[in-house]
């Protein structure tokens, strides 16, 4: 497998469609096939969406590239810890959920100039969110 390209793919909003569709990408084993998956973000947001529509997958939290296993069925997520549950909603736009969309997006190319994965893919953000967070861009971010 380390012929394979590591991939990393931001969470995207994570009160929106970011981490469903994430998880349900990484649920089609021919993706293993061509490539290494793993998903940057906070993990308690991807258990929380496995748990509500009752997907057969598990998380694997990461705090290394070298850590991760790249099975299938288990996702391997590089944890940021910036979600606080007790204060986050689906479907809410908030300054946690933009923060913690930036935050995927900045960590992940981080890993790529660091040459830790091969390649990024960013998931769908909100950037009513975003400039909450206090990140201002008139265009793509």
């Amino acid at each position: 497998m380390p012929d394979k390209p590591i991939i990393g793919i931001t969470m995207g909003d994570p009160a929106s469609i970011g981490p469903e569709i994430a998880i349900k990408a990484l649920l089609n084993k021919t993706l293993y096939d061509s490539c290494r998956p793993l998903l940057v973000g906070d993990a308690v947001v991807f258990d929380a969406i496995i748990e509500r529509l009752h997907l057969d997958a598990a998380i694997h939290v990461i705090k290394n590239i070298g850590e991760a296993e790249f099975k299938f069925g288990v996702i391997d997520v590089f944890d940021l810890h910036n979600i606080e549950m007790g204060q986050f909603n689906f479907g809410e736009i908030s300054a946690m959920a933009g923060e913690a969309a930036f935050q995927s997006v900045k960590k992940v190319i981080e890993l790529a100039l660091a040459g830790e994965i091969d390649a990024t893919v960013t998931g769908p953000i909100n950037k009513k969110s975003i400039n909450e967070a206090g990140h201002h861009y008139a265009g793509h971010t």
